[in-house]
């Protein structure tokens, strides 16, 4: 296993898991802050929605950036950068500003530095690890995401139960810092590319690679068509457990806590299973997301509610892990950055459109029908996926 046969993979993945256990207690403490303390649903979706913004304003700028500089300087001065603004995050909360700008403006920084942190990571994985491990790699960076995930969603609610929101949040500032000491350890070899561009020169480059390949774009628009029907479950989640089901945070993380269990197991598995076809897993996970919506929508009960989030944990890692592989595999080293950062700016994007849509549509309907809204169009997506992320039967040079 990687984590045990190589140091540097190692030290990427336990500073990775330090630093995103706390930043999902963190989100479960801002969560409850505005959904039961402020009692301001609005408020939290425009948390998130501001939260996306930095990707859609800015993340196609940053990819050649990622492609030129050192991306171990780049993931620890990220963590750097994010530990303080969570900082500033907790000392809002402490000294109780009643006017929510500074902390939407806090989020808004604090996604700038993830937007160069997230395709750093996906980037200087292939440089860690041979080539016949990237698979391995690639599953077992989501797996420590969904651990991460899962220890903070089980300890978050105790956290805000028992320590106070203040505290939770500022755990989480001290989790980035450590993630940081931990990142300046690794030995990565970091290469400067001889050929100097211009900056927009390097963009566009990115862009025309992307677009003449058919089957790395194709994907790339069926998961952004997803992602603003699945998304809003981050939404959906706390305003069930607080508005339907009266329970407390600690049943909001434990409910939660389904969804980073059921892509664990889908990660332990993928860590030691070889695939050759991607596409047919990613169009299988497609096709089955949507029905942990229907479970929700159809049974009603906190208990099923959490069953329906495991499996929505493993339909979507199984999605994840198959389409980062597929995509490391066959994308030249040269256009990594600008790749990955190109598809998180993509999916960036879905996101406000997402968090927008959903804060319409409550309004006009009940919780539920939305519910049942989001999962029907997630089933028509995987099933038009079946077509049109056919592979072609003489494949173009391109591919």
């Amino acid at each position: 296993m990687l984590i045990k046969n190589n140091k540097n993979f190692f030290l990427l993945w336990q500073g990775q898991l330090v630093s995103q256990v706390g930043s999902k207690v963190y989100l479960i403490a801002l969560a409850w802050y505005f959904v039961s303390v402020l009692d301001d649903n609005h408020a939290f979706i425009t948390i998130m929605l501001i939260s996306s913004l930095p990707g859609l304003l800015f993340g196609l700028l940053i990819g050649p950036f990622i492609d030129r500089w050192n991306k171990k300087y780049i993931l620890v001065i990220s963590d750097l950068i994010s530990g303080i603004i969570v900082l500033l995050v907790a000392l809002l909360i402490w000294f109780k500003v009643d006017n929510p700008l500074p902390i939407y403006a806090a989020v808004f920084i604090l996604n700038i530095s993830v937007i160069f942190f997230n395709p750093a990571v996906t980037s200087i994985i292939p440089s860690l690890v041979k080539k016949e491990q990237i698979q391995e790699g690639i599953s077992m960076n989501t797996m420590v995401q969904f651990i991460a995930q899962f220890i903070g969603c089980a300890v978050g609610g105790l956290l805000v139960a028992f320590l106070g929101i203040f505290a939770t949040i500022l755990l989480n500032a001290v989790s980035y810092i450590l993630s940081a000491f931990s990142e300046m350890f690794i030995k990565y070899k970091y290469q400067l590319s001889p050929v100097k561009l211009n900056h927009f020169h390097e963009l566009s480059e990115g862009f025309k690679y992307v677009l003449k390949n058919r089957l790395i774009f194709r994907p790339m628009l069926i998961f952004s068509l997803l992602n603003i029907f699945a998304v809003p479950i981050v939404v959906f989640i706390p305003i069930l457990v607080d508005d339907y089901f009266r329970l407390s945070a600690v049943y909001y993380g434990f409910a939660e806590s389904g969804i980073p269990v059921g892509a664990i197991v889908v990660a332990l598995f993928m860590a030691r299973k070889q695939v050759t076809d991607h596409l047919k897993l990613i169009k299988s996970g497609l096709i089955l997301i949507s029905t942990s919506f229907f479970l929700i929508y159809f049974f009603r009960e906190i208990y099923l509610v959490m069953a329906a989030l495991l499996a929505f944990g493993i339909f979507l890692n199984l999605i994840n892990i198959n389409a980062i592989s597929f995509y490391a595999k066959n994308i030249e080293a040269g256009f990594r950055g600008r790749f990955f950062t190109l598809l998180d700016t993509v999916s960036f994007a879905t996101f406000p459109l997402a968090y927008l849509l959903t804060g319409i549509l409550l309004k006009q309907f009940s919780l539920f029908t939305l519910i049942l809204i989001n999962g029907i169009a997630m089933l028509a997506i995987g099933l038009s996926s079946v077509v049109y992320l056919k592979k072609p039967s003489h494949p173009s040079p391109d591919m």
